[in-house]
This record gives structure tokens, sequence and C-alpha cells, in this order.
């Protein structure tokens, strides 16, 4: 999971439509539904129930938007030269940092 998908999946959230998230981002329609299927992929769940203008986040996906939402709240800011892994589900960050 990255940072870049979180934002897009929340922009989604907020817009219930890919289309409205990607003008409001200025990135391409395809960004963020590879994004959202990457994120589907990886935690096997649905996120949003599709129809042909609107999403809705299913009850998975509102259990994920509350995850990231809680993590999201506890990373005020990134640290310095250190790359940062996240389990969402566990709400663990483990941090590595660069030679």
């Amino acid at each position: 999971m990255k940072i870049i998908q979180l934002e897009y999946f929340c922009a989604v959230c907020r817009y219930h439509s890919i289309t409205q998230a990607a003008q409001k981002l200025y990135v391409t329609q395809p960004a963020i539904s590879n994004a959202i299927k990457e994120l589907e992929k990886e935690f096997s769940i649905n996120l949003f129930t599709r129809s042909k203008n609107h999403m809705e986040l299913t009850k998975e996906g509102e259990i994920f938007y509350q995850k990231q939402a809680d993590f999201s709240t506890q990373l005020v800011r990134p640290l310095p030269n250190s790359m940062i892994l996240v389990n969402i589900f566990h709400l663990s960050v483990l941090e590595f940092h660069h030679c």
C-alpha cells in the first residue's frame, strides 16, 4: 500500500466519483481506478459498490476508511530520511532509516 493510494481512495470517498476525484487531484482517471483496484486486490476486499456515475463505500470500505483516518491522524509529519511501511489493519508503523 502506498500513501498516494490512500489519497486517491479518500478523494473517491469524498466525491463519490473517480472522474471528479481525478479532476480535483489533476491526475488521470486510470491512475485513480488502478490505485483503487490495487488496494482492493492487496486487502482482498471490495471498497466500493459501483454504478454508472456514482461510487458508494461498502461495509468493508467504511471500515477501511475509518482505519486509514485513524492512521492518518497518528501520522503528523513524515520522518526525515526514512521510509515508512504501513499495515493499515494493524495500524503499525515501521521505520527504516536510509543509509
